[in-house]
This record gives structure tokens, sequence and C-alpha cells, in this order.
């Protein structure tokens, strides 16, 4: 659900629309009256592409548990427990790449294309049996990551009404600590 509306308000981008009976706000933008079924489609949308953030949270929290046992398990010296931990370095050069990802696949693919790098990763880490093979799937899930957090909130913000923009985009922070 949310990932066609973003699609649809990308796809709109860049043309002049003079729309009948449409109220312009101070700041040039067109503000669209919205109905109970549309605000709720909005409201919806923002819920599901926050989603990606729960990933984030999830996994920082597990993995600081689960790290005694992958110690025991793996026989992982600390400097490689350190190592385990570097998630946020990962998802940030995921969200880097974001960017650019989205503009050429489109928000939708790239919010898909963040959910399967990051279920292939969560897939190789729970079958790991070394340190490296671990580590590969440590990487895959921060990429993923780090590609669903970026292009979360840009959905968000286009689909948002000018209103309620402010309130749906803390979503995706709000999501992360569930």
């Amino acid at each position: 659900m949310a990932l066609l509306s973003c699609e649809l308000k990308q796809a709109g981008r860049g043309r002049a629309m003079g729309l009948v009976g449409v109220q312009e706000s101070g700041n040039g933008e067109k503000a669209l009256p919205l109905g109970n079924k549309n605000k709720n489609y909005v409201i919806a949308s923002a819920i599901f592409a926050s989603l990606n953030n729960v990933i984030l949270g999830y996994d920082v929290g597990v993995m600081s548990g689960e790290i005694i046992f992958v110690q025991e398990d793996l026989r992982i010296t600390e400097v490689q427990e350190v190592l385990v931990g570097i998630l946020s370095i990962i998802s940030l050069l995921g969200s880097l790449a974001g960017g650019r990802t989205s503009d050429v696949m489109g928000r939708k693919w790239t919010m898909a294309f963040a959910a399967a790098v990051f279920q292939i990763g969560a897939a190789i880490m729970t079958l790991a049996s070394s340190f490296q093979v671990l580590m590969i799937g440590r990487i895959l899930s921060g990429i993923g990551i780090g590609f669903g957090v970026m292009i979360a909130p840009v959905c968000i913000v286009e689909i948002s009404p000018t209103v309620d923009r402010g309130s749906l985009t803390s979503f995706p922070e709000i999501f992360m600590i569930l």
C-alpha cells in the first residue's frame, strides 16, 4: 500500500498541474483536501513504510543479547566481537547508496530490494558456521537496513499532506525503538 502511493507520487513529480478548486498554501504548495478515507490511507501507508525501521531496532537489540552465545559457538575474539557490531557503519553505506538507487529503481522497488537484501543477510546469519559467514550476513543485513531507513522517510514525505507531514515523518524514529 505504502509502496504504491510512493510510486504514484514520484511519477507525478515535475509536472505543473493547475487543479480547479485547489487552494495554494503560502509556500507555493497545493493543499488538497483529504477525506477520512484518504487520510486513513496515508496514515496506514506511513505506518507500513515505517516498519522498515523496526528491523534496525530489533537487530541491534537481538544481537546485543546474542553475542554471548555467538562468541561461545563460533569462538570469536573480542576484536571480532566488535566487528559484529558494525551494523551501523554498514547501514550508513547502505543509506548513502539508497538515494541514488531509489532515483533509478523507484521508491517501491528500492524498499522491496531493501527487504530482500535484509532477509538474505538474516538467513546467512542464521546458518553461519564461521565468523566470515556471519560477517557476510551482517554486511548484507546492514545494507538492507540502510536502504530501508533512508527510503521510508522520503516515501512518507512524498505521500503526506502538508498539515500532517511533520507528525507522519516522525513515525520511522518512533518505530525504531519499538
